[in-house]
């Protein structure tokens, strides 16, 4: 099998493996331990597998070759520079080595039939030293594939030749350019003969214009009526700038207050998909919850399987329903990838939320004027 399917396959035994240790009730902290490990296995192999179709392209790049090795009999050495089967090591590679920890993992956390699968389901009755030594080999075997992606030169050369085609095209612009200036310039010196032949004419029209004097006196009754008009334009444009000076502090205060976009990813993820929650709607859990009981509304799942969805959908249905009564519906959408997801964004991302609410009660002087106050500071 070659790398590209052994990854697959062990993504998909990842995924499995998942699913059993998700079907324990009572056993929290050692269904975040397996699921923290396994989730870091995923993430690894999701870069190596995005990473190899385009380095398998050049078979004779050093990471390609590294990357290969996971996947024999060898494990993969640094040389100096170079990564390369270590002939000393008769062991697996890394990649056989995880389909091996998969297959015992398995082991204990498949369940099994009648009473005994009813039990092991309620609560954890596996052998604890040895669920721990299965995830402390998960984690080392996640190190030692990330080690792999540190040493991705190829990539690297791909950008560096891409910025090379970059910078070729923009010499030859350069140089198109110095070519439209010479022209230019000679263009200039041709019309500067003109300019000086148009201004020996202006000299011989001046004297004819000193007759039509007379003439503006005779429109100065038109321009005075011209002046009211401009008075009343004037007016109405100040209006429009005032009207305009508030929007741009309106713009100015919302940017101030976070640079998340929460309402703006909710829009893009809802995009009327109102159809896939309806049977989460129509639960009598959910009822419930709308109607006020004592409790957090929770989903969890795999990635990708659709809970930031509902949540979209949820959120899209409790602002129709609660509009009327003048309810505020704020969001957030979490993601432990983006670093400006601080705590002081977070919360400012809330009061952002209020001010760009359309209801004009969120909009109010008593919302805007405490963050006026602190920009003009």
């Amino acid at each position: 099998m070659d790398v590209a399917a052994s990854i697959v396959a062990l993504i998909q035994a990842a995924h499995k493996l998942y699913e059993y240790a998700n079907e324990v009730v009572h056993a929290r902290e050692e269904q975040k331990t397996i699921l923290a490990a396994l989730q870091g296995i995923v993430d690894v192999l999701d870069a190596i597998k995005d990473r190899k179709a385009l380095a398998s392209q050049n078979p004779n790049d050093r990471w390609y070759q590294g990357l290969l090795a996971l996947n024999t009999s060898a494990t993969p050495t640094t040389n100096g520079k170079t990564l390369v089967p270590d002939p000393a090591r008769k062991g697996d590679g890394a990649l056989v080595r995880l389909k091996k920890a998969f297959g015992l993992l398995e082991l204990e956390l498949k369940p099994k039939h009648g009473c005994a699968g009813f039990r092991q389901r309620w609560a954890w009755t596996h052998n604890e030293k040895k669920i721990k030594d299965l995830v402390t080999q998960l984690d080392q075997l996640k190190g030692h594939i990330d080690s792999v992606l540190q040493q991705d030169h190829f990539h690297l050369s791909v950008a560096m030749q891409t910025t090379d085609l970059d910078t070729n095209q923009r010499l030859q612009d350069v140089q198109q350019t110095n070519a439209a200036v010479k022209n230019n310039v000679e263009g200039l010196k041709s019309r500067g003969a003109d300019a000086v032949n148009r201004l020996q004419e202006l000299q011989a029209q001046s004297a004819d214009h000193a007759t039509r004097v007379g003439d503006v006196a005779n429109h100065t009754t038109a321009i005075r009526i011209t002046t009211e008009d401009t008075h009343a334009r004037i007016k109405r444009l100040e209006a429009a700038g005032a009207l305009k000076e508030q929007r741009e502090e309106r713009r100015a205060i919302i940017e101030w207050l976070s640079p998340l976009q929460f309402l703006r990813r909710q829009s893009d993820i809802f995009n009327g998909k109102i159809l896939l929650g309806e049977k989460l709607l129509d639960s009598d859990e959910f009822k419930a919850w709308f109607e006020g009981r004592p409790w957090i509304l929770f989903g969890y799942g795999m990635p990708r399987s659709g809970i930031t969805v509902l949540s979209s959908i949820v959120v899209d249905w409790l602002r129709k329903s609660l509009k009327p009564a003048g309810v505020p519906v704020l969001c957030m959408y979490l993601n432990y990838k983006e670093r400006i997801q601080t705590l002081p964004n977070l919360i400012g991302n809330l009061l952002k939320q209020l001010i760009q609410l359309e209801d004009d009660n969120f909009q109010s002087p008593q919302v805007q004027n405490p963050f006026r106050e602190i920009i003009e500071i």
